[in-house]
């Protein structure tokens, strides 16, 4: 499967804000005239004026560099500054299973300036690893995570699941805790959205 990048767009929408409008509408077309390959949208379930976006762009290709897009894109945010960073899978099967699952949660851990990446890898990756135990265990739907081109110490996970019951369950295991002990100390910055995807185009 070919290699890609995610953009992970964070919009915070305007009161009435509705899925099915024309401006958004707009956007999700722009995506697939710049060469935009699939699109998940969906409101944080919750904090529902959070509107997350994910693209799955071609690894060579970036919206950034279109200004029509990015001004369209900025005047969506009721602050005129969306958040976006840009994740690069070598797969592009490897997040899918997670947008697709009926819950997705979306989460983040930025480290601190003066820790050294090195020292945290494993454990930033065994954080993902260990949710094979909630897999076993019939509640998590599949996976992946990256780190942000953007920001190199933005790392985040793609994590579905078939509930937030499933997620809290596996949240509350040693296996999770024990790694999340280890990282806390190391972050400036944590946390996650949980969203149902709708799929462009499919009704998903």
């Amino acid at each position: 499967m070919p290699p890609i990048v995610s953009q992970l767009v964070k919009i915070a929408v305007r009161p009435g804000f509705s899925l099915m409008s024309a401006e958004f509408g707009a956007l999700r077309s722009a995506v697939k005239a710049l060469g935009g390959r699939e699109q998940y949208y969906g409101l944080c379930t919750t904090k529902e004026d959070d509107l997350l976006w994910v693209i799955q762009w071609p690894a060579e290709a970036r919206p950034i560099a279109d200004e029509r897009f990015q001004d369209e894109l900025n005047a969506l945010d009721r602050n005129g500054a969306p958040q976006e960073w840009f994740l690069p899978f070598q797969d592009d099967a490897l997040p899918r299973e997670a947008l697709e699952a009926p819950v997705c949660e979306l989460c983040y851990l930025h480290q601190n300036p003066t820790v050294a990446r090195a020292s945290i890898a494993a454990s930033l990756h065994k954080t993902y690893t260990d949710c094979d135990y909630a897999l076993g265990a019939g509640g998590y739907e599949g996976g992946a995570w990256s780190t942000a081109t953007n920001d190199e110490r933005m790392n985040y996970y793609y994590l579905g699941w078939k509930s937030r019951e499933h997620h809290s369950a596996f949240f509350g295991t040693e296996e999770c805790q024990a790694e999340l002990r280890i990282l806390m100390p190391h972050m400036d910055a944590f946390g996650a959205n949980f969203v149902s995807f709708e799929k462009e185009g499919t009704g998903l």
